[in-house]
């Protein structure tokens, strides 16, 4: 018997006649049946067929066990150790990036605009969006939005396609007549579907002339 498998080395013997029926009453049914099907009737041929039977099994065991221990090298992490495949929309960006925003009510020749935070009923609106990098079909929106109730009063959307330092300038028009309404708004810059920048701006009425008399 080896020792360390169990798996036996010596071909053992059975004494006794297998024609006698009280072979089958002192404990050997497994060999009674194995002389039955093999239709022998010698102890000790049946013993020596049964030992090659189950020697060959130990083979077979020992074989599959070797080849599942040789299919995987032991310098593989395990899978939950091993980096993810990284994903299209995690990819660092490096295209067009926001160097200033500033609301202003009047542009330059360079197209900058004189940046303020308060504003009258009747002023433009515009927002001036300086970047810097570079970018193809890059799509800029800017919102406007009521802070009394969160509520998108405008918003603008232009397509651009840069390759150095540049100013895009976007005028908010009011709908319908009259100004704006009075009181606090926030100015939303995004780049594609990312948000990039806010400004809160206030528009208030502007002060009298003759100091309010």
């Amino acid at each position: 018997m080896d020792g360390r498998l169990g798996i036996p080395t010596s071909t053992p013997t059975v004494a006794g006649d297998a024609d006698d029926p009280s072979a089958c009453a002192i404990g050997l049914e497994s060999v009674c049946r194995f002389r039955r099907v093999h239709k022998t009737t010698n102890l000790n041929e049946v013993a020596k067929m049964s030992w090659w039977r189950h020697k060959t099994l130990w083979a077979v065991l020992l074989f599959a066990a070797t080849a599942a221990g040789c299919g995987k090298s032991d310098g593989d992490p395990p899978i939950s150790q091993q980096a993810p495949a990284l994903r299209a929309d995690s990819q660092p960006d490096v295209g067009l990036m926001l160097f200033a925003l500033d609301i202003g009510n009047e542009s330059k020749d360079d197209g900058s605009v004189a940046a303020a935070t308060r504003f009258a009923p009747h002023d433009k609106l515009i927002a001036s969006i300086r970047t810097t990098g570079q970018g193809e079909n890059v799509p800029i929106s800017a919102r406007l939005i009521a802070m009394a109730n969160g509520a998108t009063v405008t918003e603008l959307q232009r397509t651009v396609t840069l390759s150095a330092p540049a100013t895009t300038n976007l005028q908010f028009v009011k709908q319908g007549d009259g100004g704006w309404s009075l009181g606090r708004y926030l100015v939303e810059v995004d780049f594609g579907s990312k948000r990039v920048g806010q400004q809160e701006i206030e528009v208030a009425q502007p002060p009298s002339p003759n100091g309010g008399q």
